[in-house]
């Protein structure tokens, strides 16, 4: 969907930066579970609750 006000990228910190729409909520899901999984070394974190 495109939005009404365009929006663009920015920096949020020195070497991050924000890219409004660029994955997709799915591709985002994947990334930050390969993120979690390469945290714990692979074998995954214990899940708390």
């Amino acid at each position: 969907m495109d939005a009404l006000i365009a929006r663009s990228r920015r920096q949020v910190a020195p070497g991050a930066v924000h890219v409004p729409d660029w994955l997709s909520a799915a591709r985002q899901r994947e990334l930050v579970a390969a993120c979690r999984q390469w945290a714990c070394g692979g074998s995954g974190c214990p899940q708390v609750g």
